[in-house]
């Protein structure tokens, strides 16, 4: 059993704090861009150019590199 000192799990929970806030702002982030990318998907679909699938996989993408790039910033 590992024990670690108050001020080792202050730290860490400092960190898992952070790692809590900065995603709800990427998913805040993500949600505006969201509603941005279906008007435009709307616009291109009345127009025939887009399926509207292309926006949404780029998204999930970005993302999921956002996410593992803090995730690695914040070495948890």
């Amino acid at each position: 059993m590992v024990f670690l000192s108050y001020d080792r799990l202050d730290e860490r929970r400092t960190r898992f704090n952070l790692f809590c806030s900065k995603k709800k702002e990427l998913e805040q982030g993500e949600e505006e861009c969201m509603q941005k990318m279906k008007k435009e998907d709307l616009h291109k679909m009345a127009a025939g150019t887009s399926s509207g699938r292309e926006g949404g996989y780029i998204i999930q993408l970005a993302r999921s590199l956002a996410l593992l790039q803090l995730y690695i910033t914040l070495e948890l």
